[in-house]
C-alpha cells in the first residue's frame, strides 16, 4: 500500500532539547501499572493517554502522551521481525527521512535495522501520519519505565490533540497489522480515540489509505482558517504568547496586554481591543471586538505571501513595535510553604501597585478577590489568570500533580522559585524517589527567561543542586545564615544575590546581599506571620518571597513595608497558621500534611505551649501515600501531641474507609503513644468537634484541615463546655 494520492510528507527533525535522558533519571508519568510479573504473555495494550499543553519534565514542547504496555512484544525488537521494516517502509516510504536519535537523515531506519522496540516505532509513525495530513509536527520522545519491563511512555508533538491521538491510534494499528499473526492483538485502543462515524478506523483488515482519509478529514475540521494561522505564526515569530481558546479563537498576549483573534461565521478573522473590567468570571475578551480585518478571508484563499503581509499588519496594529505582550510571571514550587509564599509575594506586589492574579490551593484570585474556588495549582488555573484582562502580574503556585499531568500553563517565567524538595507524594505518577521529585520540580526554574531570576533554597541540597539547570540569574535564600554553607558564601563572594536570615543580639535579621554589598531588610520578628519570629517556617517563606520580588526590581522599602502588614490571619492566609483565641484555649488551624511540615510545626508548638498546657492535635494525611509514609505521620504526631485525634480524608484515594487513620494510629503506638489517648474519628466535622471538646484552658488545639473554609467557620462558631 502506498500513501494516499496527492498527499506528501514534510519529514521529521530531531532537537537537542529532546535527547533521551540517562536511564537513572527517567520519570514515567502514567498511572501506576500492575507488577511486571505475568505481563509478558499479554498483547500490546494502551494504559493511559494524556496531553502536555506546555513545557513539561521531558521537553519544552507541548506533546500528547501515550502510556503503552508492549506485553509479549517487549521480547520482540525489530531485529527479531525480519519482514517488519521492509513492510513498514512500503506503507510509509517517507519514514526513510527520519533522523531518529542520531540526528542524521536515515537514522531511524538504521535504528530499525539495529533493533528498537515498537513503542519507539509507533512514535515515529504517529509523527509521520500527522505530517502527511499537513500538521507541522516534528519532535518526539519514547521513555522506558525504570524497573517495569515492557512499559513505555510515547510522546510526540501535535497541533490539535484530537488529531494527535488519532495519529497514535493509527500508528498502533499499523504496527499491529505488520506483525506475524501470532503476535497481533491490541487492547484498550479506544482509550486513544473513538469515532463510530469513521468505520475505517476499526475495519479488519486494517486499510491505511482509508484510515488516513479519516485522519485528513479530522485535521481539516480542526484546522484554523489560514488568516488566523498566519497571525499565530507571525505572533510566535515576535515572541508574543499564544493561547488557543474554544471555537477557534486565539488569545495573543497575557493579562492586561491580551488581545483576542476570533473567526466570524463567514470565516473572516476579527481582532479586538483589550478587554476591560473584572466581574469575577473568566474574561470574555470578545466583547470589545472591532471590525474584521479587510482582505483576510478563507474563501477565496489568499496566497501565503498575502497572508503573511496581512498578519504582520494586524500584529503591528494590536502590538505596535516596542509595546508589551507579556505580563511578569512569578512561578514557585516546593514540597512545603508554597501557598504562604505565594500569598506573601502577591501581597508585596499589590502593595507595589499591581493588580495581582495568583493561584494556590484555595483558588484563583484577582485583586485579592477569589474568582474560582478549589485547588488551583495546575496549568488550567494558571491560564485563567493569564487570560484575565485586569491582571498586571501573575503569581502561580505550581504543584507536582499538574506538572506531571499536563505540564506548565505558560511558556516561560520571569521569576521561578523552588522552595524545597522533601519526601512526599512518592510512589505516585512514576515519582519513586526524592531525586525523581526534584527533577520534576526543577522544571519551574528551567523555564525562567534568560533575563529572569531563579530563586533556590541554599539549605536544601537537592534544591541547591538545581543551579546546574536553572536559567537566568541565580538568587539563593537561607534561614541558617552563612556559617557552614560554603556554596552560599561563594555565591555571595562572587557578587550573587542572596537573602539570608542572620542571628543578632536583639533577634534575627533578614539581610540582602547583592553585588558584594549587604543591606538589612528587616527584623524577622517584625513580620506578623512569624509570630514574633517563633514560626521559623514563615521566616523562611518570607526570605523566598523577598528574593522573588527582588527579581522584579522592587525596592527594599516596598518589600519591608508590605511584609510588616502580612499576618497569619485566616483572611490573609487561610489554613496556614491561623490562630483563634476566643474559647479560653488557643486553636490553630494549620495544614501540615507531611513529615517535614509536621516536624516544623512541632518546633513552633513546643515554643508556644504554656507550662501545664497540653497539645491536642487533629491529624490526617491523604490516602494515596505509601503505608510507611502514613505510619511515619503517626509517629511524628506522637512526638508532638498529648492527645491525638486521627481522621480520614473526604476521599480515601483508593483505600477502604478507616484504613488511613488506622495506619497513623499504628505509627503513634509504635512510638510509645498510649492507646487511650488516641481517638479515631471518620468524618472531618466530627473530628473537629472531638478535638475542641478535649481542650481546656491553657491547652493548644491544632486542627489540620481538608475543607479549610468550613472547618474555620466550625471553629469560630464552637461553644465551649463552660458556656453551654
Amino acid at each position: 500500500m502506498t500513501l494516499p494520492r496527492g498527499v506528501t510528507a514534510t519529514g521529521y527533525a530531531g532537537n537537542t532539547h529532546d535527547a533521551p535522558p540517562a536511564k537513572d533519571t527517567t520519570v514515567v508519568t502514567g498511572s501506576q501499572a500492575a507488577p511486571s510479573e505475568g505481563r509478558t504473555t499479554l498483547p500490546m495494550r494502551v494504559l493511559e493517554r494524556g496531553v502536555y499543553r506546555g513545557p513539561h519534565v521531558h521537553s519544552m514542547r507541548p506533546m500528547v502522551r501515550i502510556v503503552l504496555d508492549l506485553g509479549a512484544l517487549e521480547a520482540w525488537p525489530t531485529t527479531r521481525l525480519p519482514e517488519f521494516t521492509d513492510a513498514l517502509l512500503e506503507q510509509l516510504p517517507t519514514l526513510k527521512s527520519h533522523p531518529g536519535s542520531s540526528r542524521q537523515p536515515g537514522g531511524f531506519i538504521r535504528r530499525l535495522q539495529e533493533g528498537t522496540r515498537l513503542g519507539q516505532v509507533a512514535q515515529h509513525i504517529a509523527l509521520e501520519l500527522q505530517s502527511i495530513v499537513g500538521e507541522r509536527t516534528r519532535h518526539g520522545r519514547t521513555l522506558r519505565a525504570h524497573g517495569q519491563s515492557g512499559l513505555y511512555t510515547v510522546m510526540y508533538t501535535y497541533r490539535d490533540e484530537h488529531v494527535g491521538f488519532l495519529a497514535g491510534f493509527l500508528a498502533l494499528r499499523l504496527v499491529d497489522s505488520l506483525l506475524p499473526p501470532q503476535l497481533q492483538g491490541l487492547r484498550n485502543l479506544e482509550r486513544l480515540y473513538h469515532d463510530p462515524a469513521e468505520p475505517a478506523l476499526t475495519a479488519v483488515p486494517f486499510d491505511l489509505a482509508a484510515a488516513m482519509a479519516a485522519l485528513e478529514r479530522l485535521a481539516h475540521r480542526t484546522s484554523p482558517d489560514p488568516a488566523t494561522e498566519a497571525i499565530v505564526r507571525a505572533a510566535r515569530r515576535r515572541d508574543i504568547p499564544v493561547i488557543h481558546l474554544d471555537d477557534g479563537e486565539v488569545q495573543l498576549g497575557y493579562g492586561h496586554h491580551a488581545r483576542l483573534v476570533q473567526r466570524s461565521s463567514a470565516g473572516d478573522t476579527r481582532h479586538p481591543a483589550p478587554g476591560a473590567g473584572m466581574d469575577g468570571k473568566e474574561p470574555d475578551l470578545s466583547r470589545s471586538a472591532v471590525d474584521p480585518v479587510r482582505g483576510v478571508q478563507r474563501h477565496p484563499p489568499a496566497s501565503d505571501g498575502q497572508l503573511r503581509g496581512v498578519a504582520k499588519a494586524v500584529l503591528e496594529q494590536l502590538f505596535p513595535s516596542g509595546s508589551r505582550s507579556r505580563i511578569p510571571i512569578l512561578a514557585l514550587t516546593g514540597t512545603n510553604g508554597k501557598s504562604t509564599t505565594a500569598r506573601m509575594v502577591a501581597h508585596i506586589l499589590a502593595h507595589a501597585g499591581h493588580t495581582v492574579g495568583f493561584t494556590n490551593t484555595s483558588g484563583v484570585y484577582v485583586a485579592d478577590k477569589r474568582i474560582h474556588s478549589g485547588d488551583a495549582t495546575g496549568p488550567k488555573s494558571a491560564r485563567m489568570v493569564l487570560r484575565h484582562p485586569a491582571v498586571t502580574v501573575a503569581v502561580l503556585e505550581t504543584a507536582r500533580g499538574g506538572l506531571l499531568r499536563e505540564g506548565l500553563g505558560f511558556d516561560r517565567a520571569d521569576v521561578g522559585a523552588v522552595l524545597n524538595v522533601k519526601s512526599d507524594h512518592l510512589g505516585l505518577g512514576g515519582v519513586n524517589t526524592v531525586r525523581d521529585l526534584a527533577r520534576v520540580k526543577s522544571l519551574v526554574v528551567r523555564v525562567v527567561a534568560s533575563s529572569g531570576l531563579s530563586v533556590l533554597n541554599a539549605d536544601d541540597p537537592l534544591t541547591l543542586g538545581m543551579r546546574r539547570v536553572a536559567r537566568g540569574r541565580i538568587a539563593l535564600f537561607s534561614i541558617s545564615g552563612l556559617d557552614g554553607n560554603k556554596a552560599l558564601r561563594d555565591h555571595i563572594d562572587a557578587g550573587g544575590l542572596a537573602v539570608v536570615c542572620e542571628p543578632q543580639a536583639d533577634g534575627d535579621v533578614i539581610a540582602v546581599y547583592d553585588g558584594g554589598e549587604r543591606q538589612s531588610l528587616m527584623r524577622a520578628a517584625d513580620i506578623p506571620a512569624t509570630l514574633g519570629g517563633l514560626a521559623r517556617f514563615n521566616v523562611e517563606n518570607a526570605l523566598a518571597a523577598a528574593a522573588m520580588c527582588l527579581g522584579l526590581d522592587l525596592t527594599l522599602e516596598v518589600i519591608r513595608s508590605a511584609l510588616t502588614t502580612f499576618t497569619s490571619s485566616f483572611e490573609q492566609s487561610p489554613g496556614r497558621l491561623n490562630v483563634h483565641d476566643a474559647h479560653g484555649f488557643r486553636v490553630i488551624l494549620d495544614y501540615a500534611h507531611n513529615p517535614d511540615a509536621l516536624a516544623a510545626q512541632r518546633a513552633l508548638l513546643h515554643r508556644l505551649r504554656s507550662p501545664g498546657g497540653r497539645l491536642i492535635g487533629m491529624v490526617s494525611v491523604p490516602g494515596d501515600r505509601r503505608d510507611d509514609d502514613i505510619r511515619e505521620v503517626g509517629e511524628i504526631a506522637a512526638g508532638t501531641f498529648d492527645e491525638l485525634v486521627f481522621r480520614e480524608g473526604p476521599d480515601g484515594r483508593g483505600r477502604p474507609r478507616g484504613e488511613t487513620m488506622s495506619l497513623m494510629a499504628e505509627g503513634a503506638r509504635s512510638a510509645g503513644f498510649a492507646s487511650e489517648r488516641i481517638h479515631l474519628v471518620l468524618e472531618e466535622s466530627d473530628a473537629v468537634d472531638a478535638t475542641l471538646n478535649l481542650a481546656r484552658p491553657g491547652d493548644i488545639a491544632v486542627i489540620m484541615p481538608t475543607q479549610v473554609d468550613a472547618v474555620w467557620q466550625q471553629i469560630v462558631r464552637y461553644v465551649p463546655h463552660e458556656a453551654r
